[in-house]
């Protein structure tokens, strides 16, 4: 009695050879496995491949789009530093003595070339705050380490 597989539709004219026999009896043959095999490599290639894409777009763009950071950034800092010039100008009253703030922040650059620790010059009061509006006047400013005038940022403490 021969046995066929169920996929195996028809069988060989002679099978009289048990060698024949036995190839005819096994399942056909699949290229790289069954199609759902098949289906799922096909899959994870389409995905490596936009992937690969994917880098070497972001390689390709990587120096257009920091450039426009830069730009952008730039524009940024501009921005900033016209806005607190401007604060500046607006807290620095005519009666200011503007020798006296000039030798804090020579105090400052002075300290800053000494001990090679970068000093920055602090408003006590500061000039932007939701609560108070501090003045650009001697009094109102101090000579602090960058680290400690970056900490102490835009708050204040009364």
């Amino acid at each position: 009695m021969v046995i066929v597989h169920p996929q195996v539709t028809a069988l060989p004219p002679d099978l009289t050879d048990t060698e024949d026999e036995a190839s005819w009896l096994r399942p056909p043959r699949t290229y790289k496995g069954s199609p759902l095999q098949r289906y799922h490599q096909a899959e994870r290639d389409a995905r490596e491949a936009r992937e690969a894409q994917e880098r070497e777009d972001r390689e390709r763009m990587a120096p257009i789009l920091a450039k426009q950071r830069i730009e952008r950034r730039a524009s940024l800092i501009r921005h900033h530093s016209a806005k607190r010039r401007a604060a500046k100008l607006r807290s620095t009253p005519a009666w200011a003595n503007l020798q006296a703030i000039a030798t804090i922040y020579a105090e400052a650059d002075r300290l800053t070339r000494e001990t090679g620790i970068v000093h920055h010059v602090d408003h006590d009061i500061p000039l932007q705050h939701p609560l108070v509006c501090g003045l650009h006047v001697e009094s109102n400013l101090r000579v602090l380490t960058a680290s400690d005038n970056i900490r102490k940022s835009n708050k204040f403490e009364p």
